[in-house]
């Protein structure tokens, strides 16, 4: 999913920075500025919600976009509470 969404956003003119999981995102984003993070929920080594409470204090203006197969309600609100 991590390439279909890299090939997909880079053919709209996006520059994409791509991670293999959520300590080389955590990485990634100490180092560089973003746009935007988009994260999937279950990653290897970190979750997406521990990547999103990790960036948000980093950058609290961020935006992030948390995606998901395995979506319930309760990940859902959890996401929205932690920003």
């Amino acid at each position: 999913m991590r390439r279909f969404l890299t090939v997909l956003l880079e053919k709209e003119g996006f520059r994409v920075t791509g991670a293999s999981g959520g300590g080389e995102a955590l990485e990634r984003l100490r180092r560089e500025s973003f746009d935007l993070l988009i994260t999937d929920l279950r990653m290897p080594g970190m979750s997406g919600i521990e990547l999103l409470e990790q960036a948000v204090e980093l950058d609290a203006a961020l935006p992030v976009l948390v995606l998901t197969a395995y979506a319930s309600e309760a990940s859902a609100v959890e996401a929205m509470n932690k920003g």
